[in-house]
């Protein structure tokens, strides 16, 4: 929920999104496909935000956006210590996510 939550205060419009596990093909595809793809690194996550449980996403969704003018497709992130990468697909509904993902197969 924080994902959304985060992404909708830079565009209302983002309503629903879907975590995938982290791999380099799925990102492959994802350009293949002509998805937008950005990243954030947790290695530049600040300590406060690092020690607060649950932050961290909200913290990297709200970095990724500030960076840019539009909504990526994709918003992942490659993990750090303790921390699990994964792949984020965004999306207006869930109908729209679920058109996304499929296109990663």
């Amino acid at each position: 929920a924080q994902i959304i939550l985060t992404a909708m205060v830079h565009d209302p419009e983002m309503r629903s999104a879907m975590n995938v596990k982290y791999d380099e093909g799925i990102l492959t595809r994802a350009r293949k496909a002509g998805l937008s793809i950005k990243h954030f690194n947790r290695r530049d996550e600040p300590p406060a935000v690092k020690r607060k449980e649950g932050s961290s996403l909200s913290w990297g969704v709200q970095a990724v956006l500030q960076r840019n003018r539009e909504t990526p497709d994709i918003i992942f992130d490659r993990g750090d210590v303790g921390k699990e990468p994964m792949i984020r697909v965004l999306g207006r509904n869930p109908e729209e996510v679920t058109k996304k993902v499929l296109r990663l197969r």
